[in-house]
């Protein structure tokens, strides 16, 4: 897989890096590509976290599968929830599903994307939607279709690799946390097991 991906980077050759950040005075659209697990999409919202308050007018979309889009259903944070379906699911991938997306992507004419996964699959997807301007994780070579390429370090953990990509695209990262916005039902639902079990 290194192999290739590092031969696939000498085709696909992406602008030089640059760490300037949109300007204010733009509304930029904004694609953010995380299709799995819930665990690891909670871990994103300290980024979108420093997202938001580096740019409060843009639009936001948070692109992601659609079993974990729980995770961000309800974040101020985004504007939108754009469903990937099963897409970057490990041995379910489907080449008509992922034109597909690439087109939807296209469609919605990001101008800019933030990519928080290590498969080259994802890296590729805002790549040929033509998203010009590129940003994420690079590790073993598999963000080869990156504008901006984040190495990871040996001792990141997944909030710090995601904040370090957002510093990538010089945003602030300094007092970002974690978020999760349950809906009225979910609370609801929560108190009658808490009640049930006797838990304070």
């Amino acid at each position: 897989m290194t192999v290739m991906c590092r031969l696939a980077g000498l085709v696909v050759r992406p602008s030089p890096p640059s760490r300037r950040a949109l300007p204010d005075s733009r509304t930029p659209s904004i694609v953010v590509i995380k299709p799995l697990a819930i665990g690891d999409i909670l871990r994103t919202t300290p980024f979108l976290d420093a997202l938001r308050r580096a740019y409060p007018r843009a639009r936001i979309v948070f692109a992601v599968g659609d079993y974990a889009a729980v995770a961000v259903a309800n974040n101020p944070h985004i504007d939108d929830v754009l469903d990937m379906g099963m897409l970057g699911t490990p041995r379910r991938f489907d080449v008509y599903s992922y034109l597909h997306f690439v087109r939807r992507l296209r469609d919605q004419k990001f101008d800019l994307a933030f990519v928080l996964d290590r498969s080259p699959l994802m890296a590729l997807l805002p790549f040929l939607a033509r998203v010009p301007r590129r940003i994420g994780l690079h590790s073993k070579g598999r963000g080869f279709a990156h504008t901006t390429r984040v190495k990871i370090k040996r001792d990141d953990n997944e909030v710090e690799a995601y904040l370090r990509v957002a510093e990538a695209a010089g945003i602030a990262s300094s007092g970002a946390r974690c978020h999760y916005y349950p809906t009225p039902r979910d609370t609801a639902a929560a108190r009658r097991i808490m009640q049930e079990f006797g838990v304070a």
